[in-house]
């Protein structure tokens, strides 16, 4: 996407850039929360919530 040459507008990289932190994000949620200790869940699960809700809020922004 950043090196092509094809005419890609802006809005459409940022949302894929977005959406890809997005998932890493929810990935690394689920491995941590199955690998943690019980004691820290809930604050991973908040933690990583903001974030994932919060790239979902940037992503449907661009996209309207």
């Amino acid at each position: 996407l950043f090196q092509s040459k094809l005419n890609i507008a802006d809005s459409v990289i940022v949302t894929a850039v977005v959406n890809a932190a997005t998932s890493n994000n929810l990935l690394k949620m689920i491995y941590a929360t199955v690998l943690c200790d019980s004691s820290i869940r809930r604050l991973l699960f908040v933690g990583f919530s903001i974030l994932i809700v919060t790239g979902l809020v940037i992503s449907f922004g661009f996209l309207s």
